[in-house]
């Protein structure tokens, strides 16, 4: 599921990226800044998402492997949003300075023809409007700051973990040698048994056969002696 985030988290920095070059332009519109407000703040809830996923308490080997193969995921995509939110509040810095030099521009020329509560209603627009986007400019700014202190964060992780990792690695390698020579010498037990009953098969085959000539030879002995005496 985490991996399924991140991919839409680097998805939207692309679009984003991609989008900010509308900023200033002919294209620029209300409808833009909702967009491009939306994807900044899909990005920052997807990030925080995934982070908690790799800094969550793993209780087994696997969930550490996992999470650290997901941090290192994480990294490059938060690297690239931080520098994409690093333009996107230098194009909105812009933007409204020119908003409102427009839009002192059109108070000054109402000031011979408009009414006074027009121009009261201009200028309270204006203030509006700079206010919500002075608002936006923080909440970015502490967006910015807070990715730098992620991707710090992640790189001491993925370090710190990778030790862990590889010595889960050594121990899991050393335990499938132990398995591998366990399994040799049970093999080497069967063959050595093998040949310990084959040997006493042979064994048992000589004395029986040596208990057998013994025994005819003592019955010839006994027919000689008898016939010897004149009683075959």
């Amino acid at each position: 599921m985490a991996a399924g985030v991140l991919q839409r988290v680097s998805y939207d920095v692309n679009d984003l990226e991609k989008k900010l070059v509308r900023i200033g332009g002919g294209n620029d519109d209300e409808s833009l800044r909702q967009e491009l407000s939306q994807l900044h703040q899909r990005i920052v809830s997807g990030i925080e998402e995934v982070k908690k996923v790799v800094t969550k308490k793993n209780e087994t080997a696997e969930d550490k492997i996992r999470s650290t193969k997901l941090a290192k995921e994480l990294q490059p995509v938060a690297a690239k949003a931080k520098k994409v939110f690093t333009e996107y509040e230098k194009k909105q810095r812009d933007f409204p300075l020119q908003a409102r030099s427009m839009t002192l521009t059109s108070i000054q020329t109402m000031g011979t023809s408009g009414s006074s509560q027009q121009q009261d209603q201009v200028t309270l627009d204006v203030a509006v409007d700079l206010e919500t986007r002075n608002a936006e400019l923080n909440e970015l700014h502490g967006n910015i700051r807070d990715l730098n202190d992620i991707t710090r964060n992640l790189a001491t992780y993925v370090t710190d973990q990778q030790e862990t990792i590889d010595t889960i690695e050594e121990d899991v390698v050393s335990a499938a040698d132990h398995v591998s020579k366990g399994a040799s010498d049970v093999e080497k037990g069967k063959e050595l048994a093998s040949k310990n009953r084959k040997m006493r098969i042979i064994i048992a085959a000589v004395v029986t056969g040596a208990i057998i000539a013994v025994v005819v030879i003592v019955i010839i002995i006994a027919v000689a002696a008898a016939c010897g005496t004149g009683n075959c």
